[in-house]
């Protein structure tokens, strides 16, 4: 009958297929659950996924500040947009010759007015919600995300809008037959164009709006609030 403390006994014989873990860490869970590695055999499993402590997605640091660079751009944009707006309702008014007949024959089409006034105010709105998400992902907030997902719904969806009435107006404008071409043309053909152009601001909100809705970001996001 062999010793307790012998070595070949069956209680020293180590099992087959299963690392060997010092007692005194079979006693610390944090240590017990943990991954091979590290000076005593095992360290902690502190990256699980979504879990706290889990490592932060690079597209939450990289989007939020994309946010605040295109947040302070758009800013300017709309603040720039609004001055234009202005000098060209003031011409209406005081001007003369081809440009006010350009203008006024473009700003005399249905709800074209208006529809300015509009995008410059939400504009201006989206904006201040692009720049507030910014700031909350770089906090690493939840919240960050919420407004990056709505700026994006909004901008796609004021986009798609905006397009689509500046196209319409442009062909009314080049298909009118009661204003001289020679205004009439131009005015079409810059509209169409202005509303074309338009289309390109819909990269980014799309792509914005496809990385917030990924499982690895929604996830780090509600873990660590």
């Amino acid at each position: 009958m062999s010793a307790p403390n012998n070595p070949g006994s069956p209680q020293f014989r180590p099992q087959q297929g299963k690392p060997q873990v010092p007692a005194y860490l079979q006693q610390q869970p944090s240590y017990a659950a943990g991954v091979p590695g590290g000076a005593g055999g095992y360290r902690p499993n502190n990256l699980g996924a979504g879990g706290v402590g889990s490592k932060k997605p690079v597209s939450i640091l990289i989007f939020g500040i994309l946010n605040l660079v295109i947040g302070l751009f758009s800013l300017g944009y709309v603040i720039w947009q609004g001055v234009i707006l202005g000098i060209a309702l003031n011409r209406l008014k005081e001007g003369s010759g081809f440009t006010r007949d350009t203008l006024l024959l473009v700003y005399e089409q249905m709800g074209y007015v208006q529809f300015q006034i509009g995008s410059v105010v939400l504009g201006a709105l989206l904006t201040f919600v692009l720049i507030a998400a910014g700031v909350l992902l770089l906090m690493g907030k939840e919240k960050g995300r919420d407004l990056s997902v709505s700026y994006s719904v909004g901008a796609i969806i004021f986009n798609l809008l905006s397009t689509s009435f500046q196209i319409f107006t442009g062909l009314t404008l080049l298909g009118s037959s009661d204003a001289p071409k020679r205004f009439a043309e131009p005015a079409g053909m810059a509209v169409m164009t202005s509303g074309i152009l338009a289309l390109a601001f819909l990269i980014y909100p799309t792509v914005l709006l496809i990385c917030m809705t990924r499982k690895s970001v929604k996830d780090y996001l509600q873990s660590n609030q």
